[in-house]
């Protein structure tokens, strides 16, 4: 599933639009209330670490609504509070100069400055579902 918001605000962006993400360690420290926790087991490098994330995410709910049924324990800790060990990396510069991507086990998160903006932004999310079973409508 992709979801692509060709221009976001964000509130006090970065000079550098390479520092609009933070390393998955430090948002683990950091917590905050978006609809998931982030819990660092291990750190490789800065921006690569495996992470225990558990998700309430309004979105993932809404795409398990459209996409598929919950019935099978994957789901459950996709879609639900169930903890899930994802491993998460933080590419500053990548894909292009100036870009900043976020690559987990089931999602990219990629984001870009929008030429001639200091504080919007081009947002591509994307996301596997863990069930290739759709419904006929589909």
């Amino acid at each position: 599933i992709k979801l692509d918001s060709k221009s976001i605000f964000i509130q006090k962006a970065p000079t550098n639009p390479c520092d609009v993400l933070v390393r998955p360690e430090v948002q683990a420290m950091l917590g905050g209330d978006i609809g998931m926790t982030l819990r660092c087991l291990e750190t490789h490098a800065p921006g690569d670490a495996f992470m225990e994330r558990t998700n309430s995410m309004w979105i993932l709910r809404f795409a398990a609504v459209l996409f598929g049924s919950c019935h099978h324990s994957s789901q459950d800790r996709f879609y639900h509070e169930l903890a899930v060990v994802s491993h998460y990396r933080l590419y500053k510069d990548f894909p292009k100069l100036g870009d900043c991507s976020c690559f987990a086990l089931e999602a990219m998160w990629a984001l870009r400055r929008v030429p001639g903006s200091v504080s919007h932004y081009r947002s591509v999310l994307v996301f596997n579902t863990p069930e290739d079973k759709w419904a006929t409508w589909a």
